[in-house]
């Protein structure tokens, strides 16, 4: 460790998680590794990109892509079941008030006091929230997510159609790994980074990260976490196991403090110096 490379591990919370409740695994890990000598950060992703994707440019890139959607689309000559579904959650996307100003106005009165228990000003700021991933979900179809949920590993059955997801086409997310998480890791070179994997709505951007992750940075240890993680790794075959496997090189099952400091120590004694 350096004082240009402060931290040994960085570990993640993927997106979406829960904003109003952010939960607290990875900091015990984080404390619990402070303790017997090594550095960790813990990043909010589900926050940071938030902020990230709701400033006023990427909202208006966004309804330029779905008001172009909608112009195809209006220019068929019929539209099937499916075509029909698309059309109206690209509509469900242009309420009038989606204006990017407003909507990015809206979300930052969460983070005021003042507005935040304003019960008035609080229903405001939910419909500008609303009205963004309704937005999120119209450019990024057949992709469809809220707040705190997003389409689940279950529900799209193969790891092939997860991969699909590192898409920014169909996954709003890419875009801010690629220009705010990646270029912070590579600016801090950790030896290992951790992804939690805590509800079942973040597997997707968990299994997405870890491959990125590994294949961006393959120096780095890539590892898994969290508790539906553990279940699933648990109740798994040799088949499934071996999936979850190639998005990292490895899986911390259960309570996690112990078994990861040990993990990052074991990372560090075979790392060179020079990667310390």
């Amino acid at each position: 460790m350096t004082a240009d490379n402060p931290y040994q591990a960085i570990l993640l919370q993927p997106p979406p998680g829960d904003l109003t409740g952010p939960y607290p695994a990875l900091c015990y890990l984080k404390s619990f590794a402070a303790r017997q000598g090594y550095r960790a950060l813990v990043k909010d992703l589900g926050i940071e990109a938030l902020h990230y994707l709701s400033r006023p440019e990427r909202i208006s890139g966004m309804l330029e892509r779905v008001r172009h959607q909608c112009r195809r689309l209006e220019t068929a000559p019929a539209l099937d079941a499916e075509k029909q579904g698309e059309y109206g959650r690209l509509l469900a996307g242009l309420p009038a008030h989606t204006h990017p100003e407003w909507v990015s106005q809206s979300i930052q009165l969460f983070r005021q006091n003042d507005t935040f228990f304003d019960y008035r000003r609080y229903k405001q700021a939910r419909r500008g929230l609303n009205a963004f991933f309704n937005l999120l979900s119209a450019a990024h179809y057949p992709t469809i997510l809220t707040a705190a949920t997003y389409p689940t590993a279950t529900m799209l059955k193969t790891m092939d159609n997860i991969q699909a997801h590192q898409d920014p086409g169909v996954n709003p997310y890419i875009p801010y790994y690629e220009a705010v998480l990646f270029p912070f890791i590579a600016g801090h070179r950790p030896v290992l980074v951790g992804i939690s994997m805590v509800f079942a709505n973040q597997s997707v951007q968990a299994l997405v990260l870890g491959r990125m992750i590994k294949a961006r940075f393959p120096e780095i240890h890539v590892t898994l976490g969290g508790a539906y993680l553990s279940q699933w790794a648990m109740t798994a075959d040799d088949t499934h196991l071996a999936q979850l496997l190639s998005c990292a090189h490895s899986i911390v099952c259960g309570e996690g403090e112990q078994v990861f400091t040990d993990l990052l120590a074991r990372v560090l004694k075979n790392k060179s110096p020079a990667l310390q």
